[in-house]
Parts: structure tokens; sequence; C-alpha cells
């Protein structure tokens, strides 16, 4: 061991003193601090500190904003003497040169400026004449008050005391900050002075405080010098290195939409670890040699990791940044953030990953005095506005009390404030005390509700009790909160194993009864099956069985329903075949089924390929059909094929879905019990019978005793022959895809359609915009389905709400005997609220695929819950996620979720997005990719039919549309607008036909354009000589130009001087000289038509007479009138308020 040698770190937090002393025994030294800051004689302005400068920029671009203020309150039982109060707190401020401390800028360039006297007033108010039981409350308001309300950087003072006077021996005392000017640590060097002086003072006693050897000043002048030379090259480079490649954001899962700029509305979520829990963890801790703090933070990051699915962590854990000992007793905002990237890679386990914290936790500290700033200005090139630079979320892990002191005659104990402020998406504080963890979650609330963060803390406090029972788990499999069987509906029905039986059954109740009307013809129940009946013992004939696959080539009619039925009598399976299909197409479906023969008709036979299967043409055999019409007795099992549907292939070969009766029935079964048709009820049978959404609009009515009536061929995407045939037909329900859903609700003569009773949306998400706009229009329910052909039609169900306005649809909860499961890329289940692609298991689940037992083996993956049953889940490629109330929202698909310059889009974000747009009827955004492997984001527009001559939308109206409401990033780099968009024949959007953007078109704006406007002309002006640039076009990025921060604020102060109304957070806003323009053109238009308002105003006044004895202010004491001037406007003089 080497000479022992002494180190002074000042309150430094448990985790981070225990990673100190861990750091320096591995050397095997007690470091020795040689940085000596030296005290020097100079007359200012000073310079700020990076931390200083950085607080400094986030306050120009929030002035109004109090979330960087540092409250502090203490609550006082006894005699207490206020003068001596006073003073002892101008003591403080006297002593510590930060206090006195003003920042003023001239032209956005600001400086540090110390006054030589700075006397604080010590803000009086009595509550003792209060009821006794409203004082509190009333503390509490004022408190809050004071808390949320922002200091004026440039003219100070910044900092604020009151004292709250309850009774003659109850006080409370309010300390609040900014934090330009002090930091948390802080706050113990001020309640140790106060303290101390307060007991002198009170003595009669000058101060026992000893001299400062230093001024914050002096160590921001230090700080500066040192990282402006090469002293601290190999950190920076380190943390370049460290960072060059990190993910630009953590996708946290959010309830609401991002604002376009980051808000700072917060609030906190309190909890416990409890002792037992505790002990296990530090337990495990030693045994790993590792610090308390680094397994919490690997938890953390872990938590993080199954909330988001991200597998690259950046946390931002603050420290004192103190290790100087002439810091030790100074006030001043010397906290930095030190970033803590983990990757999460390979499914560790738990110890696997500790060994990971351990080593960058330990590499990180040994860089950690590079500012945070001075990092944030590295990468701001690349900075997203509407989130934090670098991190979004913080870990902090010390001691939450202050430091507690004693006075004569006084009782001391420190108030818990919350600012109601969020600095970050989210910060996890843990305090850690003898017997227990104290936690607490700090939360921005325009992002996140109470309800996900209480999930969010129950997924942490299982998590934790998970790596305590066993260490060694996968990341993949400790546990969180997740609904696997919570929301699971088991229903046993006790029914016939077919279709057709099921049928069978209604044909005895009602046999007399319209089941299928097509045009002007029509057959009853009765009618109907025995027709089926026939053609069936026909097919038998013909060698159809169970597991015979028979082809249908048919046009919506009766026939059609007739074959469908006799297929499924005669115990075999049937094959759709559209016949609106490509002969390639139809040639390969006959070929891969292998279906003996084709049902079809003379008229379409010649529509078919060369012959591969026999063709029996339906009307030819009629006379044929002279078997008995009573019912068949073919033994079919619910284990039997009943259909295979072909579906779109990644591989451009369709694919067979092969459906059993099982699955089939068990659907039809549940949705009769949420549809529950009578015979009154009639529903157009309008999907192409080679969808499977087809099957439940043939069946439904027909097991209900309801009409089936069938739409005319080809006029199912139609909307006025709809509208014409739901009026014929007294329709009452009908299925839409939602993007014919909202071509249909635009339709002339939709007033005919109010017998709709329900209206049923799947296929393609269903927006809210939509939703309500059937509501205002029709009067029925709305229900929204989902499902893939490979699970038996649909697995999910919801019903619309009139009332409540939604932000999303949900697809809904599953239906009966039927699990979703939510899971990630280690096929772990995700927590509510997490992204994670949708699995399905129940009995609908497909045998799988024709003839492809490899692509069945890839979607039909084992059940990992349930092993050793043979259990099986079918993966389907779409992302969503599980909300508290059990219901399911869909999010997209796997391959629509694409990264573009680091950053994770939803491109169904961008698409919602642009339907806002008054002009925009549909939107479909893609990314593309071109043959330098460049990925950008194309965006296809659907205008309305009234701007269909294009004189209502252009493309820099739609670019400018979206900046106002999405980041830089998601804004496509192409649109080009079309007068419809391709759709497959169900009525989808095909997005796989859609064009690549036309070479003529502008993918970005040209790439120099001149200014065109005063506006933009002096815009480029102030950028020129801000940025030293000779040539700027308006369509220029500033930032991508050079800009930052510090910059914006210079080009802000120029306009202004100008007579601009510009802020910093314009330039954010509005990164180009032409949006920036057009953007502070509205804010002086808007300015002055409210100038000529109030000049208006005041002439109507001027003509009337007030008595003060009407003016409530009049009346008002000062501290109550400042309180209210707080809340109204800034223009309002104090002195017109007591003007008769």
């Amino acid at each position: 061991m080497k000479q022992e040698k002494r180190i002074r770190i000042h309150e430094i937090s448990q985790g981070h003193f225990e990673l100190f002393k861990y750091l320096l025994a591995d050397e095997g030294v007690e470091r020795e601090q040689e940085t000596t800051i030296h005290a020097q004689l100079y007359d200012g302005p000073f310079v700020l500190s990076f931390a200083q400068e950085q607080m400094w920029l986030l306050h120009q671009l929030n002035p109004e904003s109090a979330v960087y203020n540092v409250p502090f309150a203490l609550r006082l039982r006894g005699s207490l003497k206020q003068e001596v109060l006073e003073q002892s707190l101008n003591e403080i401020v006297q002593r510590h040169a930060i206090l006195r401390s003003i920042f003023p800028d001239t032209a956005g360039r600001v400086q540090q400026v110390v006054l030589p006297s700075a006397p604080i007033s010590l803000r009086s108010i009595d509550l003792s004449s209060s009821p006794e039981a409203a004082r509190e409350d009333e503390a509490l308001k004022l408190i809050q008050n004071e808390v949320e309300h922002p200091f004026d950087l440039a003219s100070g003072p910044l900092l604020r005391a009151t004292l709250l006077s309850l009774d003659e021996q109850s006080f409370i005392l309010i300390l609040v900050l900014h934090h330009i000017i002090s930091d948390r640590w802080s706050l113990g060097n001020f309640v140790r002075e106060i303290s101390t002086l307060y007991l002198a003072f009170l003595r009669g006693e000058a101060s026992a405080l000893k001299p400062l050897p230093i001024q914050f000043i002096d160590y921001a002048e230090w700080q500066r010098a040192s990282w402006e030379g090469d002293a601290h090259k190999a950190e920076r480079d380190y943390w370049l290195q460290q960072l060059a490649d990190a993910p630009l954001a953590l996708e946290l899962p959010t309830m609401k939409p991002r604002p376009m700029l980051q808000t700072f509305c917060g609030a906190t979520y309190e909890f416990e670890i409890p002792t037992e829990l505790l002990s296990s963890l530090r337990l495990l801790s030693q045994q790993e040699g590792v610090t308390l703090f680094m397994l919490l933070l690997g938890a953390f990051q872990t938590l993080l990791l199954r909330y988001t699915g991200q597998q690259d962590i950046l946390v931002g854990c603050p420290i004192a940044n103190r290790d100087i000992p002439e810091l030790e007793s100074l006030i001043g905002v010397f906290i930095n953030t030190l970033i803590i990237r983990t990757r999460l890679s390979g499914d560790l386990t738990f110890l696997e990953l500790l060994a990971r914290v351990k080593e960058v936790a330990t590499s990180a500290y040994q860089h950690q005095h590079i500012p945070f700033g001075h990092l944030v200005k590295q990468f701001e090139h690349v900075r997203d506005v509407s989130r934090n630079p670098l991190v979004q979320v913080m870990f902090v892990h010390h001691s939450m009390a202050l430091p507690t002191f004693a006075l004569p005659d006084l009782e001391l104990s420190p108030l818990v404030l919350d600012t109601h402020t969020a600095k970050v998406d989210l910060t996890l504080y843990i305090e850690d005390e003898a017997e227990k963890l104290k936690g607490a979650i700090e939360y921005n609330t325009d992002l996140f509700d109470r309800a996900f963060i209480a999930s969010f803390t129950l997924s942490l406090q299982m998590l934790l009790k998970g790596i305590a029972y066993d260490s060694r788990q996968r990341l993949s499999a400790l546990p969180v909160h997740s609904p696997l069987d919570k929301y699971s509906i088991c229903k046993d029905y006790r029914a016939k194993e077919s279709l057709h039986a099921l049928f069978e059954e209604q044909v005895e109740r009602t046999p007399e009864a319209v089941a299928v009307v097509y045009e002007d013809a029509a057959l009853s129940y009765g009618e109907l099956n025995r027709q089926a009946n026939q053609l069936a013992r026909y097919l038998q004939q013909q060698g159809v069985g169970p597991e015979v696959r028979v082809g249908l080539f048919l046009e919506r009619s009766l026939e059609l329903v007739i074959a469908l039925l006799a297929i499924l009598k005669a115990g075999g399976a049937y094959v759709p075949l559209d016949p609106t299909y490509p002969a390639a197409r139809l040639r390969f479906m006959i070929q891969d089924a292998a279906v003996p023969f084709i049902l079809s008709t003379e008229g379409l036979r010649q529509r078919l390929p060369e012959e591969q299967a026999g063709i029996v043409c339906v009307e030819k055999v009629r006379s044929l059909w002279k078997h008995s019409g009573e019912n068949l007795h073919v033994v079919t099992t619910g284990e039997n094929l009943a259909y295979v549907i072909y579906t779109s292939g990644s591989t451009g070969q369709p694919k067979g879905v092969m459906n059993t009766h099982a699955g089939i029935c068990n659907h039809m079964l549940w949705i009769q019990t949420i549809f529950m048709l009578v015979s009154d009820d009639r529903l157009l049978q309008k999907t192409p019978y080679s969808f499977d959404a087809s099957i439940w609009e043939f069946f439904l009515p027909l097991l209900s005793g309801a009409q089936l009536v069938m739409a005319y061929p080809g006029r199912h995407q139609d909307p006025q022959y709809l509208i014409e045939a739901i009026k014929r037909y007294q329709i009452t329900h009908l299925q839409l895809v939602p993007t014919m859903l909202k071509v249909w609700l635009e339709e002339p003569g939709l007033e005919q359609c109010q017998g709709i009773r329900r209206l049923i949306c799947s296929g393609e998400a269903l927006s809210p915009q939509v939703a309500q706009t059937f509501f205002e229009r029709l009067p029925g329910q709305l229900h929204n389905l989902y499902g893939p052909t490979e699970v038996a039609v649909d697995v999910t169900h919801w019903e619309c709400s009139r009332e409540a306005a939604e932000d999303s649809i949900p697809i809904g909860q599953p239906i009966a005997n039927t699990d979703i499961l939510i899971l990630d890329q280690e096929m772990a289940l995700v927590p509510l609220w997490a992204t994670g692609e949708i699995y399905i298991r129940g009995k609908g689940l497909a045998r799988g695929y024709h003839g492809r037992s490899d692509l069945t083996a890839a979607s039909f993956v084992p059940d990992p819950f349930r092993e050793g049953e043979g259990g099986r889940l079918y993966k389907t490629g779409d992302l969503g996620r599980y909300r508290e109330d059990g219901s399911i929202e869909y999010l997209g698909r796997v391959d629509q979720q694409v990264k573009i310059r680091g950053f994770r889009i939803e491109l169904g974000e961008i698409e919602y997005t642009l339907c806002q747009h008054p002009a925009v009827q549909d939107a479909v955004v893609l990314q593309r990719e071109d043959n330098a492997g460049n990925k950008s984001l194309i965006a296809y527009i659907l205008v309305e039919k009234k701007n269909r001559d294009f004189s209502g939308i252009s493309i820099n109206s739609l670019r400018s549309f979206l900046k106002q409401r999405l980041p830089e990033y998601m804004i496509p780099a192409s649109f080009t607008i079309l007068e419809e968009l391709p759709l497959t024949p169900s009525g989808k959007i095909n997005r796989s036909t859609l064009p690549a953007p036309d070479g003529s078109r502008p993918i970005l704006e040209e790439a120099f354009i001149q200014p065109r406007t005063q506006a933009e002309q002096r815009v480029i002006a102030v950028w020129k000589q801000i940025l030293g640039l000779e040539q700027i076009g308006v369509y220029d990025d500033f930032f991508a130009l050079g800009g930052d921060s510090i910059l914006s604020v210079q080009v802000a102060a120029i306009l202004v001087q100008e007579g601009f109304a510009c802020t910093p957070r314009h330039l954010f806003q509005y990164a180009t000289a032409a949006s920036l323009a057009a953007a502070i053109e509205k804010v002086q238009e808007d300015e002055n038509k409210q100038t000529d308002l109030k000049t208006s105003e005041q002439k109507q006044l001027s003509s009337q007479q007030f008595n003060t004895s009407d003016f409530p202010a009049a009346r008002l004491e000062q501290q109550e009138l400042e309180r209210f001037l707080r809340k109204i406007t800034k223009e309002i003089n104090q002195e017109e308020l007591y003007e008769n």
C-alpha cells in the first residue's frame, strides 16, 4: 500500500462516493487533488462557467419558465428573530459574490456582473389572521407561487427569501435561487452558514465564518482557461469517441404526442423499496464487487431496455464536481452531468450486464470533468428541440436530506417541495437510507400520465425483486408489469364443430325466412340449404371430401353462396380465386393449392389460365342436381380445413393460409354475441371473397336468421353505389376499410344511410378523425376489428365511443379463446404501454402455409410461455402496446418503423399529421433508399376533391405545415401529389405500387434561392454576419450552416434591435431563413393587430369615468397586487390600476 494521502470531496452522493472509493482503491492510493484555483484581482464583468452558459441559454429559450429555479423551504417552530434571520441572509449574500451576480447581455453576448452590494429584503407574509384550518393550504399556495415565479437574469436579484408566519411560534422560510447561481449541493453550504451566522448574530457576535479562499467567478475563469487549451484534449477525445455513434433519442412510450418544442411541466411519483429487498441488493453488490449505485443503475437501464427495445442506453447522472479543495465551501453551479452509455445487446444475464456497467461507469468517472454543456455544443448539429440533448433520462442516487442544524429556541425541519417541473423526460431518484430505499420519479406530464408512471414503478420493483431472487437470469426473463393473462376470455362454445353445421342449425329455426338477396333474386334459408346440399352431393361424387381443396372462380352472386356452402358440406375446403386477379397469379395459386377442379361459370371460364384443373360450370350441372336436398352426413371435425386463402408473400409469390373449422367457428360464435343480429337486420356482402374479412360477412347473417345481401360485382369500391344499395336493401350492417370509409363519408347522399346500425372497420388503422366524422354524420355504432388472415379473421374488437373523443382508436381487446402477447426481440413480454410485436395464440391459429414449411416455421413459432404443451404463437409483424384498460393500440408494421439520421420514426405519425392539413384527404409515407444507400422519407398526398386543381396546396405549404408540428428529421424529403392512391381489391392502400418520386419534382428545394421579402433579406444578412458566410439561401438550415445555441441568441438579439419580434426559441422552431422570416412577420402582424385593438379600446375607455371604489385592485395591499400582476398581461402598468 502506498503512503496514505488525503482527498477532500464535498457532499458527494453516497452512490458516487462509493464509486470514487472503488476507483481509488483499485489504483492502490487515495487520490491527491493537485489542481489549485487562485483568487484573482480584477474588475468585472466576468465570464460564465460552462454550466452557467448552459443555464443562460436554456433561460433564453424559455424565459417564462421556472424549471431552473432551485427552491428550499424550512419549517421553524419556536421563537424566531426575523431581523436576525434577515441579517444572516444579507451576510451570506455579501460573502458570496455569486449571490450578487446578474447576467446582462449585449447583442446576445452575455456577461457575469457582480454587484458591489445587493441587500436582500426578507419578505414577510402574516397568515395568522386566516382561519387556522386554512393556513396550511394558504401557505402551500404561496410557496407554490414563489417556486413557480421566474427570475429576470439580466436585472436580478436571483435569490428570493420569504417568511410565512402561521402564528407567533410557527413559520416557514422559503428560499428560491436560480440554478445559474446555485446547485442542490450549494444548499448545504447555505444552510450551514445560516445556522452559524444566526447563532452568532443572536448573541451579538461577529461572523465566525472563515473567509472564502476564492469566489465562483475565479472558478469560472479557471474552467474556461483550462478547457480552451489542450490540457483536456484526451478527455475531450474520449467523449467524442464515446458518443460518436450514440443513439440520438431514447424512445420511451408516451401517452401523448411529443410537443414540437421541449416542455418542462412535471410531477413526481414516490415509492419505497423495503428493507428486506434492500438487504438482498446490498449483499449482491458486495458479492459482485460493485457499488449499490452501479447495481441500481444497471437495473434502471434494464428497465429502459424493456420499455424501449433499444439496446444502447444513455443515462445522465449528476455529479457534485467539487473535488478541488477550494470549491468545497462555495455556493455556485458546479454540478455536472455524466453520461453513462451501456450497450445491452446479446440478451445478457444481469450479472453480465453488471460487469459492463461497472466498466463503463468506472471509465466515465475517470473522464468526469468535461462540462456537459461542452458536449452538447459538440453535437448541436443533430439537436432535436423537442427533447433534452444527449440524454432524456436521469438517475440520481444520493441522500436527499439536507444537513440538519439546531438553533436556540427553534425546532427546524425541511419541507418537501414539488416544483411541478421536469428538466428531462424522466428522472429516477433513489434516496439511500439505512433501512430502506426511498424512490421518486419526476416525469414530464406532457408526455406521461400518472397511471403509466405507476406501472413503470411497479415494473422497477418487480425487476429488482427478480434480480435479488436470481441475478443470473437473462434481462429478457426478469419480471415486469405485463398483462399476460389478465385480459384472456375463455369460452367453451358447446356447438357443432363445422361452419356449415352452424348454418344448418339456423335453417331449422327459420326455414322460410329470406337468407340471401342478389339484385332482384332471393333464396330462403330452406331453399339455400337444399340447393347447397344438392351441389354438395354432386361434389362428393367427384371425389370431394375432408381435406380436399376446391377452387372457387365466381363473381358475387347467389351461385357463389350456394357453391361456398356446398364445398363445406361435402367436407372440402374452398380456395377463393378472384376473377380480377391476373392470369399469372391465378396460375400460381391453382398449381400451388393443387385443386382437383374449380367451380366457375361459362362466362368466366375463359379468364382462367390454361387448364391445370377440371372446371365445373355451376349453371351446366344444375340439371344434374337431382340428388337429395337433405343435409349430408359427412364427418367433418374442427381440425379439418375450411378454406385456404392466399395472401401476398414477401418472396413475390402469394402464400396459401390453411384455416380450420375450429378457428372460424370460434370467431363466428364470438361475433354473434357481440353484434347479435336479428331477423330484421341486413348485411351487405361487399368484401371480395379472396379476403378473409368476407367470411364473417357471408356467415354472420346466415347463422343469425338475418339477410345476406350480395353487392353487385365490381362496384364494392364505388361509394355512390354503396349509398344506393344501402337505401334500396335497407342495409343495417356494413363493413369498410378505413380508407374506403373516409371516402364514403364524404359522398353526397350519405344522409340516406341513417339506417346503418353498425359500421365495422378492419384491415387498416382507424383514425380518430374518421371516427369523429362518422359520429357527426350517422347515428349508428362504429366498431374496430383487427386480425391477420393467419388467425381466422379477427382477434380483437373495440367499440368506438360517440361521447368520448379519443386520441387514438385502439384495436381493442382479444376475442374469446384468444390471447394477444406483445413481445420484444427476445420473445419476452413487454411492460404495459411499451411497444412490441404482436403475437397471437388461441383457437383461431391457422395450420400454416400450404406447401411452405419454411414460412410456416418462421411465422408460427413455439410458445415460450407454454413449453412442453406444443403450443404455438403467430408472429404478426405488427407493432402494438397494451393500455391500462386492457385494450391494445396498433402502432403499424415492424417494417414501417424506420430510422433516419439515427432517429427512430413511425411513418404512421407523419401520415396522421399530414392528414390534418385541410387540403389533404389521405397520405402515405415511405422510406426509400437511393443507389448510394442514402435513406429518405417520401410522402404521397391525395388532395381533397375541392383542391384537385391543386390551387389550395403546394409542397412548400405542406413542408411548412409539418415543420410546425413535427421535428425536422420527420419532414419528408420529397412530396408527390397524386390524384388517387392505388388500392388493393379489398380497398386498402397498395403501398407497393406507389410510384418512385418523379425526378422533375423537387426532392428538396432548389440548392440556392435568393431572399424574396424584406424579412428574408434581413434574416439572411444577420446570418451572414454571425456565421461569417458569404452566400446563404432562404431554405438553408441555420444549424446545418454551423449555428449553435449561443449564436442563435446573438441572431435573435440583432433582429430584435432592428425591430423584428424574434427569440432564440424561434431559431430552433424555424431553422430555415424562409420559415424564420415568415414566423417573425406573422408575430409582427399579430402585434400590429393587437396594438390597433388596444388603441381602439383606449379610445373607448377615455370617454368613460371610473371610481377607484368600484375597482377592487385599488384596495389591494402591495404584496397582493404584485402577486395579482404576475398573473395578468405584462403591458398593464401598475399605476394604471390606481388611476381614476
